[in-house]
């Protein structure tokens, strides 16, 4: 199978930045040209649409609960430049705040018998939890604090 053929089928399944397209070929076993040049007819026919990538890639993980930053940091880390401002206006059209996701989070690794559990042990591990979906410490602590 050839590049161009690859990348369709790739394609096909889910959106690609170039980095990661390129990427996937590599692995593929496909040469630098072939990949240049199927990257190259793939821009011309509007297939390979970065825009589309970003904001797939955006709502995917602003539903696993990552934070804005988190998701920005992400996406800069393979090699995708995009401005705060676009992922926040992602967000907003699925109405989504930075509250209603810290909220979320909480609510969903809170046991319903949380009242029976050492208080200060479920603070932290929920503290973790938002810290590993790249959130502020501050903000969960607020939160936590009208719930428990």
């Amino acid at each position: 199978m050839d590049a161009y053929n690859k990348a369709i089928k790739l394609l096909s399944k889910q959106d690609y930045s170039e980095p990661r397209l390129r990427q996937k070929l590599q692995t593929a076993g496909m040469s630098d040209e072939m990949i240049q040049s199927a990257i190259l007819k793939l821009k011309e026919q509007n297939l390979l649409k970065e825009s589309a990538f970003i904001d797939s890639f955006v709502r995917k993980h602003m539903r696993k609960g990552f934070s804005i930053s988190y998701i920005k940091e992400k996406l800069e880390r393979d090699n995708i430049t995009v401005d705060e401002e676009r992922i926040k206006v992602i967000f907003e059209s699925e109405d989504l705040t930075h509250s209603k996701q810290i909220k979320n989070l909480i609510d969903k690794k809170t046991p319903s018998n949380f009242r029976h559990i050492d208080r200060q042990k479920l603070i932290n591990r929920l503290i973790r939890h938002l810290h590993s979906k790249g959130h502020n410490i501050d903000d969960g602590l607020s939160y936590l604090e009208t719930m428990l």
